[in-house]
C-alpha cells in the first residue's frame, strides 16, 4: 500500500490547478472550524479541481497530505474503513500528516468510522467530497452526527469560463458557453467532438452509476424518458399528474403516481436536476405538488439537441437560477392571479424578483414581462433579463438587465 502514497501525490502535482477562489477560501475558513468540510456537488462539477486549487493557493506541502481519489482505478484496493486505516498509519509514520483529503468517500465502506475517528483527534484538517444530493442529507448527517460544514461544488460559471479562457463577454462567447456547458475537463479540450463524447458520457456514468446500480431500477427506460420530459420542460411548471399523462401516452401503459414519484426523487440525487418550489408570499409557506425542474448544468440539456434560436428562452432561464443559487440565493417560483413570476430569490432578508425572457421584441412582449413585475407593491428589487443589446435601464422603476451582464457580475 506505500506504493499508494506516492502515486497519490505524483496525481496532486501533475493536475492541472483551477483557482475557484470563493469555493478555496470556503474551504480554507471552513477549515478553521475543525468540522469536517463536506464538498458536494455532480460528477466531473470540478469537486477534485477545487481541491488541487486549495492545495496549491495556500502552498501546503503534499507531504502533509493524506489523499484518495475513489475515481481513480489505482485506489482500487481501498475498499473499506480497515484499508484506510492501514494505509494511514503506514503514511504517517513517515510524514507529518495534517490534511486528510478523500474524493468520492461514498465508495468506501464503513468509511464514517474512520473519518470520525480522525475527527476526535482534532489533529487533522478533514476534506471529503461527495456525490450525493441534499436528499440524502440526513444520511450524511447520521453517519457524521452534525460534525460538518457543506459546500455545494457548482460547474463553472459563466464569468468563470470567460477568465480561464482570457475572453471578452461577447455574444459570440456567450453562445460557446452555452453550447457545452462547462466542467473542468471540457475548458480542457479544443475538439467539440470530445467535448460531445465526454458530457455524453458523463450523463450516461451518472444514469447508471449513481442512479439505476444505487437504488436498483428495474425500468431504466421509464427513468430516461422522465428525464427527457423534464429537458423538454425547463422553465415550465409540471406536477407528477403531467409526468403520468406523458408516460401513459409513451408507453401505453399504466405507472404509479408513487413510482414517478420515487423517480424523480432519484433523479435529484446526484445533483441531476434541482427541484423549485412555488412559494406563497403572502402567507410565506412553499405550495406543493406543482414545480420547475432546472439542470444542475445547462450542458444536459443541450445532449439530445439544442436548437439556438427555439430552445433559447429555456437555457436563459436555467442559467439565471444557476447564478442565483451561485450567489448564495435560495430560490423560488411564483405564481398569483394566474400569473407567474419566474423566480422569487432570498438571501439575508434580501428579496429579488426576476422575470426573463428571450427578447422584449413588442409591447405586447414588453407587457407580459413587466405588467407581473408592477403588480407586485414592496420595495424589493425587480428585474426583467433579456438577450436585448439595447434597451432603456428602467421600466415603470423596474431594471432591464442583458443576460450577458447580468450572468457576469
Amino acid at each position: 500500500m506505500q506504493n499508494l502514497y506516492t502515486k497519490s501525490i505524483d496525481y496532486l502535482k501533475n493536475r492541472k490547478v483551477f483557482f475557484r477562489k470563493k469555493y478555496i477560501e470556503k474551504i480554507e475558513n471552513f477549515s478553521k472550524t475543525w468540522n469536517i468540510v463536506v464538498l458536494e456537488g455532480q460528477r466531473r462539477v470540478g469537486k477534485s479541481y477545487t481541491i488541487l486549487g486549495f492545495l496549491n493557493y495556500f502552498k501546503i506541502d503534499l507531504k502533509q497530505v493524506f489523499y484518495i481519489n475513489k475515481e481513480l482505478d489505482i485506489f482500487d484496493e481501498i475498499q473499506n474503513a480497515k484499508d484506510l486505516e492501514k494505509l494511514f498509519l503506514q503514511i504517517e509514520k513517515q510524514n507529518s500528516i495534517k490534511y486528510i483529503i478523500i474524493d468520492e468517500i461514498q465508495n468506501i465502506e464503513k468509511w464514517e468510522k474512520f473519518i470520525l475517528e480522525k475527527f476526535t483527534q482534532k489533529k487533522y484538517k478533514i476534506i471529503i467530497t461527495w456525490s450525493n444530493s441534499k436528499l440524502l442529507s440526513g444520511e450524511l448527517s447520521t453517519l457524521l452526527t452534525w460534525r460538518f460544514l457543506t459546500i455545494n461544488i457548482l460547474s463553472f460559471s459563466y464569468r468563470e469560463f470567460l477568465e480561464f479562457k482570457n475572453l471578452e463577454n461577447n455574444l459570440e462567447n456567450f453562445k460557446e458557453y452555452v453550447k457545452f456547458g462547462w466542467m473542468p475537463e471540457v475548458l480542457l479540450m479544443q475538439n467539440d467532438d470530445l467535448k460531445k463524447n465526454y458530457i455524453e458520457n458523463t450523463l450516461n456514468s451518472i444514469f447508471f452509476k449513481d442512479i439505476v446500480s444505487r437504488f436498483t431500477i428495474r425500468n431504466p427506460k421509464l427513468l430516461e424518458k422522465i428525464f427527457q420530459f423534464l429537458q423538454s420542460e425547463v422553465g415550465n411548471l409540471v406536477s407528477i399528474t403531467n409526468i403520468w399523462n406523458y408516460i401513459k401516452n409513451v408507453f401505453k401503459k399504466e405507472v404509479s403516481l408513487t413510482s414517478i414519484s420515487n423517480y424523480l426523487n432519484y433523479l435529484t440525487f446526484p445533483f441531476l436536476i434541482n427541484e423549485v418550489s412555488r412559494y406563497d408570499i403572502k402567507w410565506k409557506k412553499i405550495l406543493d405538488y406543482v414545480s420547475k425542474y432546472y439542470f444542475s448544468d445547462i450542458w444536459i440539456k443541450n445532449i439530445y439537441g439544442f436548437n439556438f434560436a427555439k430552445d433559447i428562452w429555456a437555457i436563459l432561464e436555467n442559467l439565471v437560477y444557476l447564478k442565483l443559487i451561485w450567489d448564495g440565493y435560495k430560490v423560488f417560483v411564483w405564481e398569483f392571479s394566474w400569473k407567474e413570476i419566474d423566480f422569487v430569490a432570498e438571501k439575508n432578508w434580501e428579496k429579488i424578483y426576476i422575470q426573463v425572457c428571450y427578447l422584449l421584441s413588442s409591447e405586447k412582449v414588453i407587457e407580459r414581462e413587466f405588467w407581473n413585475l408592477l403588480k407586485i407593491k414592496d420595495n424589493y428589487r425587480k428585474i426583467v433579463v433579456s438577450m436585448d443589446e439595447s434597451f432603456w435601464n428602467t421600466y415603470e422603476w423596474i431594471e432591464n438587465i442583458n443576460i450577458l451582464d447580468f450572468l457576469t457580475k
